[in-house]
C-alpha cells in the first residue's frame, strides 16, 4: 500500500481473491452504497455486522469510503474464476478499467451495470489487473499487510510467513 494525495491509498492487491464482494455483492454493493449517501460516520461493530462487511469484501468498502485512488489486482489472470463483480467494473474509451460504485434502485437490477446510476462523489478510480508472473513493483511502500483469511488458509501456511519475509526490507524511516 502506497499513502497518496491526503488520505488516499494506491493499494496493490495480490490475492487469489479480489475481496470486492463477489459471493455477496449484491447486498453488500447495495447497502455500502446507501450508507455512503446518508454520510454515516465510522461505523460501529454493530453496523460493521449488519452490513455484512467482511475479509471478502473490505476493499468495496474502501472504495465507498474515498480510501482508494488506485488499485492494482496482482493475481493469477487464467484463474478461471475472476471475481470481480461485474457492476463495479466500467471501460473508458481508451479500454482502461475503473472501479465505480453505482446505486440500484431495485436489487435485481444489480447484475446489469447498465441499471445502475453512477453517482458523483462516490469513488470511481483507475483498476487493472496484472498476472502475477509479470508484477513488478517499483515504487516503496509505505505499508504492507500480510494477511491470512481464517476461513480459507489453513494455519499450516503460517510458516510461509518466514519466507515471505526474506524478500522484504523494511527500513527505519527516521
Amino acid at each position: 500500500m502506497r499513502k497518496s494525495h491526503g488520505s488516499t491509498f494506491v493499494i496493490d492487491h495480490v490475492d487469489a481473491h479480489a475481496d470486492l464482494g463477489m459471493c455477496d455483492f449484491r447486498v453488500v454493493n447495495m447497502f455500502v452504497d446507501s450508507e455512503r449517501l446518508k454520510g454515516s460516520d465510522w461505523i460501529t461493530d454493530e453496523k460493521e455486522a449488519e452490513l455484512d462487511l467482511n475479509p471478502g469484501n473490505f476493499l468495496l468498502f474502501f472504495l465507498s469510503q474515498h480510501w482508494l485512488e488506485e488499485l492494482y489486482y496482482i493475481t493469477n489472470i487464467n484463474y478461471p474464476h475472476i471475481d470481480i463483480p461485474p457492476n463495479l467494473i466500467s471501460k473508458t474509451d481508451s479500454g482502461i478499467e475503473r472501479l465505480e460504485m453505482k446505486y440500484f434502485e431495485n436489487i435485481d437490477d444489480i447484475s446489469n451495470p447498465k441499471l445502475g446510476t453512477y453517482i458523483p462523489g462516490i469513488s470511481s478510480i483507475p483498476f487493472q489487473k496484472i498476472d502475477y508472473k509479470t508484477f513488478n513493483n517499483c515504487h516503496q511502500y509505505d505499508y504492507m499487510f500480510l494477511t491470512q483469511s481464517p476461513d480459507y488458509s489453513p494455519s499450516e501456511s503460517d510458516a510461509l510467513i518466514d519466507v515471505i519475509m526474506q524478500f522484504i526490507e523494511i527500513t527505519d524511516p527516521s
